[in-house]
């Protein structure tokens, strides 16, 4: 069976595909809320119908590993609470996410939302399911508290791999879930608080190629079904954030493996469940901005009167290309620059970890490919175990260069640079489990204890104790800053004044207001365009 935490993420997969197409229709407010509920109790009550609840006994382990084991969880869970409860970190959340969030929860998809503000339109399914679990209807706060539930989960994932560690009953891609228990919080322990995308495209990704890497290590499927999961998480990550669309290569080779071992016979149906995740998303960027993705312009196959203007779309797509090179810069300067001259300025300006992260990703194959010819009577069966890995390394790799020569914002890429690295580490992961009896070495001993070591560092460095009367009850709110009315053609909205932020109110709001944009109706409901596409 899969584990019980996969099973949530699956779960959260079908509920956020279900909740996109519903958003079509209708504001993601009670209403929804009621629906999904009322539709999981009903499941649930047929499911411990025919499967009894089983009986939970608690016991205190005499084995001190284990117990340390355990500290680390609670350690673990402590500090994404006291995370989870701090004002919302993510850049672009002040710019564009509270607002997104807040449209969903007010209206059915707005057409040519992204004529008011262009990144309204960087859909998101990920936007869409926070705006399930905001619970605004309580009029409390609209709460962002999904990413610190999905990384507990993530976690529980991790500590799986870290249990059979301890147990000396580790396989390869275990000992690789142990080595992100402390990476995930040096990369994500700010944006918990967030309901920003980076964070769970980051963990899907790492999540789908540790499930990916189980398959290959057994051959082949470790429980029934495992080949749609990973597909169909392949997919549903792809509507979390564009820029994780390498890891769409899992699902290829999902589709290949079924297709040898089954031929036609399961490919419609396989086809069909990615189609049915994608459907939902892929409509919605039609009606946010008029383009099956955006900002692709090169995808321009619809004439909607609510249509982004495709000189804003190709300019949009060319300014996020600019600044994840070179901030600051001017974006025609960026884009003139050749190839060496923008990557050379780029990687100057990356802190020394990042620069060695890059480093190691670019040399490690090289001085493998000279290990194996310098000592390939002992390479031989170190690369036998290797080969079946083969492709996971092209996926991880693939994730490199696609974020590198699309966005190279280091914000944008730490999921496949820390999938890259993952891959280098598993050479000598493969030859220490050789060499290593883990039931007789001080080495698993170590690991934990490093482990608390670390994370008692992480929440003391995350604590804040100014803040914690506001935030004793309930989480921060989202931030609020200043703003001044402001004119479209035939309305008038709110303007952001201070770092082009408008947070979750004011409402309607946008960094700017563009005198050419105006309403297409008589409601806000009825959506916006530009007056450059009305004939």
């Amino acid at each position: 069976m899969p584990s019980p935490f996969l099973v949530w993420v699956v779960g959260l997969g079908v509920l956020t595909t279900l909740t996109s197409f519903l958003s079509l229709f209708l504001r993601i407010n009670i209403e929804v809320s009621l629906f999904t509920t009322g539709g999981a109790l009903v499941i649930g009550w047929f499911f411990w119908k025919e499967n009894p609840i089983p009986k939970i006994r608690f016991s205190f382990s005499k084995d001190i590993l284990k117990t340390a084991a355990w500290l680390l969880i609670i350690l673990c869970v402590v500090t994404v609470l006291e995370n989870a409860t701090h004002k919302p970190a993510n850049p672009d959340t002040g710019i564009y996410h509270a607002q997104a969030i807040r449209w969903i929860e007010t209206y059915p998809a707005v057409p040519g939302l992204g004529n008011l503000h262009t990144r309204l339109a960087y859909n998101s399914s990920w936007l869409v399911i926070n705006a399930l679990f905001s619970f605004v209807y309580l009029d409390i706060l609209s709460f962002h508290l999904l990413g610190s539930v999905f990384f507990v989960i993530f976690l529980g994932y991790l500590f799986e791999g870290l249990f059979r560690f301890v147990s000396c009953g580790a396989e390869i891609s275990d000992i690789l879930r142990i080595f992100l228990i402390p990476v995930s919080f040096w990369v994500f322990a700010s944006e918990i608080s967030s309901p920003g995308t980076d964070l769970p495209s980051a963990l899907l990704i790492w999540i789908v190629l540790l499930e990916f890497l189980r398959f290959l290590e057994r051959g082949g499927e470790v429980y029934p079904l495992q080949a749609e999961l990973l597909l169909g998480l392949s997919v549903f990550t792809v509507t979390v954030k564009l820029s994780s669309a390498p890891i769409l290569l899992v699902g290829i080779y999902m589709l290949w493996w079924k297709f040898k071992r089954d031929g036609f016979k399961t490919l419609p149906v396989l086809l069909g469940m990615g189609a049915l995740v994608l459907l939902p998303w892929i409509a919605r960027n039609v009606v946010l901005s008029g383009y099956l993705v955006y900002p692709r312009p090169e995808l321009d196959f619809f004439h909607l009167d609510w249509k982004i203007p495709l000189k804003v779309a190709a300019a949009e797509k060319d300014v996020i290309m600019a600044w994840a090179r070179i901030p600051g810069r001017e974006t025609r300067e960026v884009l003139q620059m050749p190839l060496v001259e923008w990557a050379g300025v780029w990687f100057s300006k990356l802190s020394s970890n990042r620069k060695a992260m890059l480093g190691l990703i670019g040399a490690a194959p090289v001085a493998y490919l000279l290990a194996a010819i310098l000592f390939h009577k002992f390479s031989k069966p170190v690369i036998k175990v290797l080969t079946p890995y083969a492709y996971a390394f092209l996926v991880a790799y693939a994730g490199v260069a696609f974020w590198f020569f699309t966005a190279p914002d280091f914000r944008f890429g730490y999921a496949f640079v820390i999938c890259a690295v993952l891959m280098i580490v598993l050479p000598g992961v493969i030859i220490l489990k050789g060499l290593v009896d883990f039931r007789k070495s001080a080495l698993v001993g170590l690991v934990v204890l490093g482990l608390l070591a670390y994370q008692v560092n992480v929440l003391a460095r995350s604590f804040e104790p100014g803040t914690m009367g506001e935030r004793t009850l309930l989480p921060r709110d989202y931030v609020q800053l200043t703003t001044a009315p402001c004119q479209l053609r035939n309305l008038t909205i709110w303007c952001a004044e201070a770092y082009n932020e408008c947070w979750y109110a004011p409402f309607p709001c946008a960094p700017s207001a563009n005198p050419s944009v105006e309403m297409r109706g008589s409601t806000l409901q009825d959506g916006f365009r530009s007056i450059d596409l009305v004939p």
